[in-house]
């Protein structure tokens, strides 16, 4: 099933320059009073991509950006495709060394970044090139460029099988193809205030970029501080007059179901989305449940949904994309049925980066020569020849809208003196509430449990990697092949807490902390002094217990956020908020 319409035989930056002669007075992107028109971005980007050239860029050189959130990083990401480079986002959050490993194994030649991010990067032989806004008011420069549609225009790392990370190799076409669909599917027009929500190493950044620089909108970056989950985001979306969201599901389900009367598409991506959720927000705004792997450049398919769906899907291919099913037996489905989802047409990966045989392994041909995608994702087709996302036929999992391949994780726990056996999986029975937990066996009289376990993978991996829950087990469960049994690691968590004290709760602010706590964090005993991160909190946890502290006691959400994170026990959360003086009875 496909829908084709005429390509477009520009690139990124081409589209963008079309825009700018459109709308050269137009605001293209702004954070806070820092405000740049689509003309002053032009101007910027050029004097930044000619500055890369005179350094000695070349087409086809990889260009790592480390830069805050604000209207450089976007005239980063135009300079380097304007300088005929691949842009390639890093997060100074990752640990060192898997941010050597990403430069090392792109064959980055530069950094760029804003001063403040380029003082803690520790190049690996890259030309390091500070970048600030005063370059815009630089004479009019002109980069030379050599880009193609089939170009390729940025990687990005994914979470790798073999314990590794991989690039994603995308090429301008597909992105400018997304661009096309975007106006299709979304009805975007000229005006358009599009949050820039995503972090820049994942590629919903993208499709921000070009939902507002490619259509005549305006890019809006904020602090950290005003997206937070909750009442705060929802604040800035009202106050910043935000046209466009762009979000995982289970980060929307923190928000409060409250109007945004500016907010004329709501997009849900990167994991499945709820019935619950539709019914909730698509009295909001026009919602939208997208669909589609980081190798399919960005998104393969699209569903506009409402309150009467039952069982959400991630609708058609947009256009010039193909999605064929092959069921079980190998053969292409036609009909209603189920199978694994391949994908074709524009947009498609040149493959991943130093890694042919996987490549080979992924991107197959067809027996009409068309090149297809294994997406590793089983789905339904419909009579109508919608899809619905069933999950997947592979290890890998979803969990907060993060891509994560246990493997990865298994092999660097493993690397752990004292960890014998390792196993990580999903656990959850509600999509947009699953956690990622690590099973392993030890040395005997190995002195070693959660906090030692988290604190050893977080040098070594970024935080949506690290498991909420780690679970020790004497002998693991497998199946009549000697393989690890996946599928009964999730019963495991349900006793695993049981051993956990729990102090006699006589004081009332305690009992209703703890009540509230063990809901969000979904165990049964939750002891008084025990850390919330050691019986699985994570970042979006953090928010709830916060929302709840903020509702219940009467806190700003910024206070709330700020105990919960500080004070991360029952005890010591409910002391600081005696010693606050909150209002601790409704």
């Amino acid at each position: 099933m496909s829908r084709r319409q005429s390509t477009n035989t520009t690139t990124i930056h081409g589209a963008f320059r079309e825009q700018v002669h459109r709308t050269p007075n137009l605001p293209a992107t702004r954070k806070d009073d820092w405000r740049l028109t689509y003309s002053e971005l032009d101007r910027l980007s050029n004097s930044l991509g000619a500055e890369l050239q005179r350094l000695g860029a070349r087409h086809g050189d990889v260009i790592a950006v480390c830069c805050e959130r604000s209207p450089l990083l976007a005239a980063a990401f135009l300079a380097v495709l304007k300088a005929g480079g691949v842009y390639l986002p890093l997060d100074l959050t990752h640990p060192q060394d898997r941010l050597n490993y990403m430069l090392l194994d792109s064959g980055a030649a530069f950094i760029i970044g804003d001063s403040g991010s380029l003082s803690v990067v520790a190049p690996r032989g890259q030309t390091l090139v500070p970048i600030s806004a005063s370059e815009r008011y630089y004479a009019d420069a002109s980069p030379k460029d050599a880009a193609r549609p089939d170009s390729l225009a940025y990687l990005l790392y994914t979470s790798g099988s073999t314990g590794f990370p991989k690039a994603v190799e995308i090429e301008h076409a597909g992105i400018v193809n997304v661009a096309a669909a975007q106006t299709i599917v979304f009805g975007v027009e000229r005006g358009w205030r599009v949050l820039q929500f995503s972090s820049p190493i994942f590629d919903a950044s993208i499709f921000e970029f070009i939902l507002a620089l490619l259509h005549g909108g305006e890019l809006c970056f904020a602090s950290p501080n005003e997206m937070v989950l909750g009442p705060p985001l929802i604040q800035l979306l009202r106050q910043q007059a935000i046209s466009s969201l762009t979000i995982t599901p289970s980060a929307l389900r923190l928000l409060p179901v409250e109007e945004v009367p500016t907010l004329k598409m709501l997009a849900v991506a990167g994991e499945a989305c709820s019935a619950g959720l539709v019914r909730a927000w698509s009295r909001v705004a026009p919602f939208f449940n997208l669909y589609g792997p980081t190798e399919a450049s960005i998104w393969a398919t699209a569903a506009r949904c409402d309150s009467n769906d039952i069982e959400p899907s991630i609708g058609h291919p947009i256009c010039n994309v193909s999605a064929v099913v092959i069921d079980e037996d190998g053969n292409e489905l036609f009909g209603e049925g189920e199978g694994e989802l391949y994908l074709g047409g524009v947009g498609l990966a040149r493959g991943y980066r130093n890694r042919a045989d996987l490549t080979e392994e992924r991107f197959i041909t067809g027996p009409t020569g068309e090149r297809f995608f294994r997406t590793g994702d089983r789905v339904r087709v419909r009579a109508d020849k919608s899809l619905v996302f069933l999950g997947r036929i592979d290890d890998q999992v979803k969990v907060r809208g993060f891509r994560i391949e246990p493997g990865e994780v298994e092999r660097v726990l493993l690397e752990h003196r004292n960890v014998s056996e390792a196993a990580v999986a999903a656990v959850g029975t509600v999509d947009d509430r699953r956690y990622l937990a690590a099973f392993w066996a030890g040395h005997h009289g190995a002195d070693l449990g959660p906090a030692k376990l988290r604190a050893y993978l977080a040098k070594r991996l970024p935080e949506y990697m690290i498991p909420a829950r780690f679970i020790r087990l004497e002998t693991f469960p497998r199946t009549p092949s000697g393989k690890i049994d996946r599928q009964r690691l999730g019963e495991l968590t349900r006793g695993e807490q049981e051993d956990v004290a729990r102090a006699p709760v006589v004081d009332p602010v305690e009992q209703r902390l703890t009540d509230a706590v063990a809901n969000i964090l979904d165990v049964s005993v939750l002891g008084l002094d025990v850390d919330f991160l050691d019986v699985g909190a994570d970042s979006l946890s953090f928010v709830e217990i916060a929302t709840y502290v903020a509702e219940e006691f009467k806190l700003n959400m910024y206070d709330a956020i700020e105990l919960v994170s500080e004070h991360r026990t029952v005890r010591a959360l409910a002391r600081q908020l005696c010693n606050r003086g909150a209002e601790l009875y409704p």
